[in-house]
This record gives structure tokens, sequence and C-alpha cells, in this order.
């Protein structure tokens, strides 16, 4: 999906952004990370989700949840286990407060990456939408979630860290010159 290159770099830029201000102290330490994509299809009439979720972060999710062992690419069930907990932490509201339903568009396997595809049935005016991303923060403290969406001409950039709930769609205000600048 043309996303990959995207969410890929992302995840390289929070990684070095994290090693950069010392997150990840002298010793090793595991980057707990999810990316998403949002882009809304007006021909389709629908938002297409890409989601980046780290192996190491989903297996054990998934295991814990099934009461067994997993394998991402074999096991009976994964991918509905998957999508309904997508679901359940990957929420978007609309103004009028109504949750469109996900529908699950499939999902690939890229070495410790899985990036799964989501989609919602969408038409109206985002202004006042809202969206929840809580995606593994039951399993870990210092778990962040990055979500990029685009509508139109508007761009929506939102962080979510453990605590976050719902989060308002809100244009990012233009920077300001400065001096430097």
């Amino acid at each position: 999906m043309r996303f990959k290159n995207f969410l890929i770099l992302a995840a390289v830029a929070l990684f070095a952004l994290g090693a950069a201000s010392g997150v990840f102290g002298a010793r090793a330490h595991t980057y707990h990370t999810s990316l998403a994509r949002m882009d809304y299809n007006a021909g389709e009439k629908t938002i297409e989700i890409s989601l980046q979720l780290f192996t190491h972060d989903l297996q054990p999710l998934l295991e814990r949840r099934m009461k067994k062992r997993v394998d991402l690419e074999k096991t009976a069930g994964v991918d509905e286990e998957i999508f309904k907990y997508v679901g359940e932490n990957f929420v978007f509201q609309t103004k009028a407060g109504d949750t469109p339903k996900l529908e699950w568009v499939g999902r690939e396997f890229e070495q410790d990456t899985v990036f799964v595809y989501v989609q919602i049935p969408f038409e109206g005016a985002f202004d006042g939408a809202r969206l929840q991303n809580t995606l593994f923060f039951e399993s870990f403290a210092e778990q962040t979630n990055l979500v990029v969406a685009r509508f139109g001409e508007k761009k929506y950039d939102l962080l979510y860290k453990s605590g976050d709930k719902f989060k308002d769609l809100a244009e990012k205000p233009p920077e300001k010159p400065t001096a430097d600048n």
C-alpha cells in the first residue's frame, strides 16, 4: 500500500527522537508505538485507514486475548481477533456522536511489522469529529500512537499517550514565523 513508506519513515523518526531525548536510557529499552494514516476517499465515500503495528507488541497481546500460542500468519481466527481489538481501540466519532463501524480490508506482514487495513463508510463534514486511539495502552505505560489524517485539504496530526481518550480532529494552526525563520 502506498502509505507503507510513510509509516516506516515515521517509525524511524519517532525512534530517533526517543533515542536523542534519552527516552531509552543507558540500557536497552523496547519502544512501543503504533502509526496510523487516515485518508478520505471522496469517490468511495470511505475513510481509508492503515495501521502499522509491531509484531513484538501485537503477538503477546493476541496470545493473552486468545489464551493460546499464536502464529500471526497461521493461527485460525487471528484476523478476526485483530479486527475486534482494533475496533475496540481505534474509534472514529462524528460531531453528532455517532460511531461508524470499521470494515476489515486486510492485513500484510513485513518482517517485524503488521500492516492492518480498515475503512469506515462516511459521508458528511469532519468538523467536530473525534478520534480515539488507545492501541496497546493496556499493555505498555510508555505506549504512543501517532495518527496522520487527511480529509481533502485538511490535515490533522494527533499524538496519543497512555491515558488519552478521544481527541478532536482539529487542524494545526499555521506556524508563526520567528526571528530565526
